[in-house]
């Protein structure tokens, strides 16, 4: 009985250790690799989302919409193969200040899902094979997530009521910088990823409650990307210590 209480206190502990050493960066490796992936979820202003600004120059005033209606995706579908499974609501093409190119209509979605696609794969790209992965899961995850990210850019969901582009959501944010983490994109550790992800531009629509990350009622009709985002590495370690106090009772 005693034997097993103290394996059972032992593996406890390892996965406590395994949660905290996952969950936060290791301070005298903080940088192994590459910075990138780079993202393209943010418009202006910031350096892990470089391709905007390299492209179009800062965004010189609020984001606006091209269109003074809000568009059908439906309806585009085909003029934007790189986003369209990503596209989902009613959207605008964004409006680019500075060096944009002079296109109206169709013609603007495929350059803007274009514009995407190269987002996309200049942060994803890896030609000196020096980028850290996780499991090929995990960079699939991260794949999708910045993908996800360009296209919330490119084609920002519609204000209900006005034609305004919706910023993008503080859980998307939170979800996409975990999922690339083990890329080595310098997202820093967990708490860092919270912090950062709760200040402009990104709209405040979730919250630690109760020990869990959660998202706000309703924050679909305010920013775009509010899907949940939970550790999973807390996850994990929930799983293992319920089955472990299962295996202990049985002994």
């Amino acid at each position: 009985m005693f034997k097993s209480l103290y394996y059972f206190i032992v593996v406890i502990y390892t996965a406590l250790c395994i949660y905290v050493v996952s969950g936060y960066s290791n301070p005298n490796y903080p940088h192994i690799g590459r910075q990138c992936p780079c993202f393209c979820s943010i418009r202006s202003g910031d350096s892990s989302s470089p391709y905007w600004d390299n492209q179009f120059g800062g965004e010189i005033d609020e984001a606006t919409c091209n269109t003074t209606t809000c568009l059908d995706a439906n309806k585009y579908a085909d003029y934007m193969p790189f986003c369209r499974e990503v596209i989902t609501y009613k959207f605008c093409p964004r409006q680019f200040d500075n060096r944009y190119l002079d296109l109206q209509g169709v013609e603007l979605i495929s350059s803007l899902d274009t514009h995407a696609r190269t987002c996309h794969t200049e942060s994803m790209a890896d030609p000196d094979k020096k980028l850290r992965k996780g499991s090929e899961e995990d960079h699939e995850k991260c794949k999708q997530n910045v993908r996800k990210g360009a296209c919330y850019i490119v084609f920002p969901g519609c204000a209900t009521g006005k034609v305004q582009p919706l910023g993008v959501c503080t859980s998307f944010c939170k979800e996409e910088r975990e999922s690339c983490r083990a890329e080595n994109s310098f997202v820093g550790d967990q708490r860092a990823i919270s912090e950062s992800c709760s200040e402009s531009p990104w709209v405040v629509n979730a919250r630690w409650k109760d020990g869990v990350w959660t998202v706000d009622d309703g924050s679909n009709n305010i920013c775009i990307g509010s899907g949940i985002s939970v550790s999973e590495n807390m996850s994990v370690v929930v799983f293992v210590m319920l089955s472990l106090v299962s295996m202990w009772l049985i002994v």
